[in-house]
């Protein structure tokens, strides 16, 4: 498993994972949750797979890797 990315926007926080550091091609969204109502960030209410959240989660994914590419904060 390679190392972890995460981002934040909102109430919601996104977990990714991507094959290296250096390389964020391969990054895929594991985890999303909604801090107001997951604090602890417990699985079972990991909203990754809910209906509705696919465009939120591409969205995220782009703009951590246009900050990535970019350099600034992923936490908004």
């Amino acid at each position: 498993m390679g190392p972890f990315h995460a981002i934040r926007e909102g109430n919601f926080k996104l977990i990714m994972i991507a094959d290296s550091k250096k390389n964020l091609k391969g990054l895929k969204a594991i985890e999303l949750y909604d801090l107001k109502d997951n604090v602890q960030e417990k699985k079972n209410k990991n909203l990754i797979n809910e209906p509705g959240q696919a465009e939120r989660i591409q969205k995220m994914q782009e703009t951590y890797l246009d900050l990535n590419t970019y350099g600034g904060t992923t936490l908004f």
